[in-house]
Parts: structure tokens; C-alpha cells; sequence
């Protein structure tokens, strides 16, 4: 089965941010499907993964819908924060009652510094800046996710 490679792009990036805040994972499960049929990879993808913290991550993606939606959100027992990932705005937070928005200048090369320690790690010069362990485990979330698994 295959996944669109901008959903591909994003899980990695994002599932690596999981994996380093929330931790290792328990379990994951999902699934995928061409819909629209359109093109050949599935254009709506749902998964769920239960880090072994406790924290449940749910994200769905849809490819084909009819609006351009762009949020994540993070909910705990004292708030939430939410905030766009491909879209430059603000960063809004809410706990006990209270809401705040976070503005910040756009970084104009934000990969630049992960480009650079990459290019030394091919030249033998840096230790790798991504760790195999958890490019590991957010490519068995990607299976499991769209069923190779």
C-alpha cells in the first residue's frame, strides 16, 4: 500500500517529535485508504499509538476533503496547547480557565542546523543527528498505520 508522500514527510518528522516527547510506545494501530481514487496512494490515513507513558497519541489525515485544515493539539489534565504545523501562526495555550497566544518570528532556514550536522555525518566529521531507534519505531507506526504491517 502506498502512502502520499507529503503524509510520509509529516508522520516522520511529527512521529519523531512523539517519540522524543511522550517516549517509547506500547501499541499502535491504524489504517489507510484511496478513496477518491485519484492517484495511487491512499488519501485518508488514521492511527492511534499508546506510548508507554500512558499518553494516547490519535491523528488523521485526509487528503481528499473539501477544506484545508491544519491543527494539532496536545490536551492534559491542566490544559491544552494547539497550533499549525505547516502553516505559520500562532501558538495557543489554555489552562486553568486562562488562554495565552504565542506569536514568533518564521525561522527562514528552521532545517538548516539538522541539514548541516547531517552533511558532517556523511563526511565523518558528526555522530548522527537522527537517532536509529526512533526512525525505527516511527517507520513501524507508518506501517501499521497504512496495513504493511
Amino acid at each position: 500500500m502506498q502512502v502520499a508522500a507529503f503524509f510520509t514527510t509529516w508522520l516522520r518528522t511529527n512521529s519523531i517529535s512523539c517519540c522524543i516527547f511522550f517516549g517509547e510506545y506500547k501499541t499502535a494501530a491504524g489504517f489507510s485508504k484511496n478513496q477518491s481514487g485519484l492517484y495511487d496512494a491512499d488519501d485518508i490515513v488514521a492511527g492511534t499509538v499508546l506510548f508507554n507513558n500512558d499518553v494516547i497519541f490519535s491523528g488523521s489525515w485526509l487528503f481528499n476533503s473539501n477544506q484545508y485544515v491544519d491543527h494539532i493539539e496536545i490536551t492534559g489534565t491542566k490544559g491544552k496547547i494547539w497550533f499549525g504545523a505547516f502553516q505559520h501562526e500562532a501558538v495557543h495555550m489554555e489552562a486553568d480557565g486562562k488562554q495565552a497566544s504565542y506569536t514568533f518570528e518564521n525561522l527562514q532556514h528552521v532545517q538548516m542546523p539538522l541539514i548541516n550536522e547531517t552533511v558532517k555525518f556523511f563526511q565523518g566529521t558528526a555522530t548522527n543527528p537522527c537517532d536509529v531507534k526512533n526512525g525505527l519505531h516511527v517507520m513501524e507506526i507508518i506501517d501499521t498505520f497504512t496495513g504493511v504491517r
